[in-house]
């Protein structure tokens, strides 16, 4: 799947753009939006690695590409909104389609010709009366045949709770809690594409993709992982160093273009 998953750390890639869409002055010029991530993880055994990620945007603040260690992932646009998706890390190819409020509303996708592993799928997309999005129903028809549905539950503009359940029953629930009143990230990457109220390339196991602000804690069925976010002088976080239960710690340092 071309999914993402990305709280302090990525697995992103790149996009081009058939057409552009043109975002307000005014939004623009109070907006910053990230151009690259540098992730360093250090494990209680003594390893470490590291990671970069790097977003790239056309003048109009369009995002047309991100690139990690991995591989790309590009986009096409047709009036502004992203219609279709490929990964060259994951070899995967998507269709993406709207609601009549704009809205991302469905996503078909499938694997690559040539490709070594054979997916196809859907994702369905939900959303309550103010636009927020609230499930996201996935199909898979290959290899095997599975439904999974991820709910979201919120405390004002913040996600407090999400759950995942397959066919039969919870796969995955986790909680979010301790949000800073600063800007999170996200919303200018969603802004960047096609102006979608998430980010929808992160992953939705965490708040990053949906919420306004930034989580300090997340428990993940049981386990919990600690952040501190360090800030630029226009409030996004410029560090971001995560804790787990069992030592791990990654600094993920971010850099931002357009700050106003």
């Amino acid at each position: 799947m071309l999914k993402l998953r990305f709280f302090i750390s990525c697995s992103v890639a790149f996009m081009l753009v058939t057409a552009c869409h043109h975002h307000s002055t005014d939004v623009l010029s109070t907006r910053c939006f990230p151009s690259q991530l540098i992730g360093l993880t250090h494990t209680p055994g003594g390893q470490t690695t590291t990671s970069t990620t790097t977003f790239n945007y056309d003048g109009d603040m369009n995002l047309l590409e991100i690139r990690d260690d991995v591989g790309s992932l590009t986009f096409s646009y047709t009036d502004g909104l992203i219609t279709a998706a490929q990964s060259t890390s994951s070899q995967m190819n998507e269709i993406w389609s709207y609601n009549g409020n704009g809205l991302l509303s469905h996503v078909e996708g499938g694997s690559l010709p040539g490709s070594f592993f054979k997916y196809a799928y859907t994702q369905d997309f939900t959303y309550d009366a103010k636009g927020k999005l609230i499930m996201i129903e996935w199909h898979y028809t290959s290899p095997n045949v599975s439904t999974f549905k991820e709910n979201f539950t919120y405390n004002n503009e913040n996600e407090m709770y999400e759950v995942v359940r397959d066919d039969h029953h919870a796969v995955d629930s986790i909680g979010f809690s301790g949000y800073d009143a600063k800007r999170n990230m996200a919303a200018s990457i969603a802004l960047a594409m096609g102006k979608q109220p998430f980010y929808f390339l992160a992953s939705v196991s965490t708040a990053f993709a949906v919420s306004k602000n930034n989580a300090t804690s997340i428990y993940n069925n049981g386990n919990v992982t600690v952040a501190a976010y360090e800030y630029n002088s226009s409030g996004y976080p410029s560090k971001i160093t995560s804790t787990t239960e069992n030592g791990s710690v990654t600094e993920t340092t971010v850099t931002y273009t357009n700050c106003p």
